[in-house]
This record gives structure tokens, sequence and C-alpha cells, in this order.
């Protein structure tokens, strides 16, 4: 199995845990508790960036080769 598989499973985990996170943020909790979730869910977008870049990266690079 290849990176950009597991990159992609992380991906599809990670938007799961993000949504997760964002609902737990809207429940009725203390303001500390709603400001973690939200937190959370800011770390998982910076998560998510840098495993959608680094998507790409491999797809450009799988194309490059193709045409090689």
């Amino acid at each position: 199995m290849s990176e950009q598989y597991f990159i992609q499973k992380c991906i599809i985990s990670a938007e799961d845990a993000k949504g997760n996170y964002s609902m737990m943020a809207h429940l009725d909790v203390d303001k500390q508790t709603k400001q973690a979730y939200e937190n959370m869910v800011t770390e998982i977008n910076e998560q998510l960036h840098f495993l959608n870049n680094r998507y790409q990266y491999l797809q450009q690079q799988s194309q490059k080769s193709d045409k090689s």
C-alpha cells in the first residue's frame, strides 16, 4: 500500500474527527471546554492542510513519472 492510500485514510478520519469536535463545541458545555474543542478544530484544520498538500504533491509526482 502506498503513502497516498494512507494519506487518504488519514484525511477521512481527520474530517470525521473535526466534525465531532465541532459538534461537541456546540453542546451545552462550560466555556473552557468549548474553547478546547474549538482549538482542536483549529489544530486538525492545520493537519488537514498538510495532508492535502502532501497528497497533491504525491499525485503530481505520480503523474510526472507516468508521463516518463
